[in-house]
């Protein structure tokens, strides 16, 4: 996911310590379902993070409609996947 992120010029992990925690999947979830507007995005951040300056501008990519296709499947698998438990 990281790595699509990047490639669409989406730094979110420049300014968030933890890309998948409460504000993260907030922005991940929007941008998968189109929202591509930085203040939209930034203004889904929780905490701290709604403090960043960098915030917005980390979130000004170009996600086209093949990195959000790529980005939902992917945000798909990690949604359901669990850690096995310990036999």
């Amino acid at each position: 996911m990281q790595k699509l992120l990047e490639g669409a010029n989406v730094k979110l992990a420049t300014v968030a310590t933890d890309v998948l925690g409460v504000s993260g999947r907030q922005m991940l979830e929007a941008l998968v379902a189109g929202t591509t507007d930085p203040q939209a995005l930034a203004a889904l951040a929780k905490g701290k993070l709604r403090r960043k300056q960098a915030l917005e501008q980390a979130l000004a990519g170009l996600v086209g409609r093949t990195s959000a296709s790529c980005c939902a499947s992917s945000w798909a698998t990690s949604t359901t996947w669990t850690p096995a438990s310990p036999a």
